[in-house]
């Protein structure tokens, strides 16, 4: 929508799967984001970081550098998402 600013990279590339709603004012950068993804007004997506299938941004929602996603997930409001689940479920040895 208007306004929305979605920048390439060498490394990580902007990847945007298929029936994604990007909002006006949100922001991409160097961001996947999967198919059927919901990006509302003034998310803010930073390099690195995956938005797994289904996943959503709302308004102002903020997915940081490097973080994860993982399919269906809900980023509240106003709210920033920080980390990668997967890596830290490893690390402490649940998966």
């Amino acid at each position: 929508m208007e306004n929305a600013v979605i920048r390439g990279r060498a490394r990580p590339p902007s990847v945007i799967g298929d029936d994604v709603l990007i909002g006006p004012h949100a922001h991409l950068n160097g961001a996947r984001v999967g198919d059927g993804c919901s990006l509302a007004t003034g998310a803010a997506l930073f390099p690195g970081c995956a938005a797994g299938v289904g996943s959503e941004a709302r308004i102002h929602g903020v997915v940081q550098v490097n973080t994860i996603l993982p399919p269906g997930t809900t980023v509240p409001i106003g709210w920033v998402a920080v980390g990668d689940p997967a890596k830290m479920a490893r690390e402490w040895g649940q998966v």
